[in-house]
Parts: C-alpha cells; sequence; structure tokens
C-alpha cells in the first residue's frame, strides 16, 4: 500500500469553504462510499475531466459516473502525497486505487481542483493511461497465477506415462515465469 495522507472529512454537520478543506473532504467521502455525500461539494455545472477521456458536465452526469464505484465488487482508495493551493485552484498528487472484484489497480494522479463559493467547479485528473491499463493487466495476471497456477502444477505432474513430464528444472506453470505462484507477493 502507498505511502501517504488519507484526505480528511469535514468536520460532522460543517460544509468547508476553503478550497483545501473541501478538496479532502470530497476525496475522503469519495473513498468512503459516499458518493452522495462527494456529489454535495461538487457545484451544479461543475466540469469533470479525466484527460484523454470524455469530458462530463454538470452534477447529475458527474454523479453518475461516481456511482460506478458504489457497488458492492468495486472500490476507491485516495492517498495524497502532497497538495498546494494558489488561490481558489487546488492541486495534488495522490495515489488513487480502484478495486474491480479480486483486482486492484492503483496509480499516480495528478489532480486540478477548481473551488468557488465553497463548491467544485472543475475537477481534472492526469494520469498515464498506460499505466493503468498496464497495471490492471498485471493485477489479472497475478490474480489468474494465484488461482490456477497450482491447478496447472497438479494437472502437468498427473501426466500419462509415455507423455511429457516437467523435469525438476522445468517451469511447472506459467505463472512461475513471472515468479508468481500461490503466496507470493506482486
Amino acid at each position: 500500500m502507498p505511502i501517504g495522507l488519507h484526505p480528511r472529512p469535514a468536520p460532522s454537520g460543517v460544509m468547508p469553504t476553503e478550497p483545501m478543506e473541501v478538496t479532502e473532504a470530497f476525496l475522503e467521502a469519495l473513498a468512503s462510499g459516499e458518493v452522495e455525500r462527494a456529489a454535495s461539494y461538487l457545484a451544479e455545472d461543475v466540469v469533470y475531466t479525466n484527460v484523454g477521456l470524455s469530458v462530463i458536465r454538470g452534477r447529475p452526469d458527474v454523479t453518475t459516473v461516481m456511482k460506478a464505484l458504489d457497488r458492492s465488487n468495486m472500490g476507491f482508495e485516495v492517498y495524497i502525497h502532497s497538495s498546494a493551493t494558489s488561490g481558489t485552484v487546488v492541486l495534488n498528487e495522490r495515489t488513487d486505487v480502484i478495486i474491480f472484484g479480486p483486482v486492484r489497480t492503483q496509480f499516480w494522479v495528478c489532480g486540478r481542483f477548481e473551488v468557488r463559493d465553497g463548491l467544485i467547479t472543475v475537477w481534472r485528473d492526469y494520469f498515464d493511461t498506460f499505466d493503468v491499463l498496464a497495471r490492471s493487466g498485471v493485477g489479472c495476471w497475478v490474480r489468474w497465477c494465484r488461482r490456477y497456477g497450482p491447478s496447472l502444477r497438479s494437472r502437468r505432474e498427473a501426466t500419462p506415462a509415455g507423455k511429457h513430464h516437467a523435469s525438476p528444472g522445468e517451469l511447472s506453470s506459467p505463472c512461475e515465469l513471472s515468479g508468481l505462484s500461490r503466496g507470493s507477493r506482486a
């Protein structure tokens, strides 16, 4: 797990107005799975951009996107490494974690938030799409190896006489090629 700060929640019953506090309260609500609370920090005309993907405009549409993470097999975590403000703009460097079923993908994100009257009007995240896809692929590969690697080894060892048997020096599953067998960590 990355080392960083969890975003600070707003004090109970208090709507923050300072840009840094609004941004952290928003990210904390999102990571806590409280989509409606997270949406309460968004302006009605918010513009959300994951650079390289479609721009989403308006609180209702952004809330719909955030609700995709609010499922029993999905999850979101955020770790803020550094933040800076200049007037109404908040910049942060963080690690976002997307969990889809058994696959956990974490990646670096640089976020830019603009806050007006205590509400986020612009939310723009920059990240390396290739990095996210590659890490998602690695996560799937690790899960596959942990689940099916041992059964491949068992099948190979049970090969009938006269067929190829793996010698002790050979790999007994494709997962061992990458060093990912049950019990190892990636």
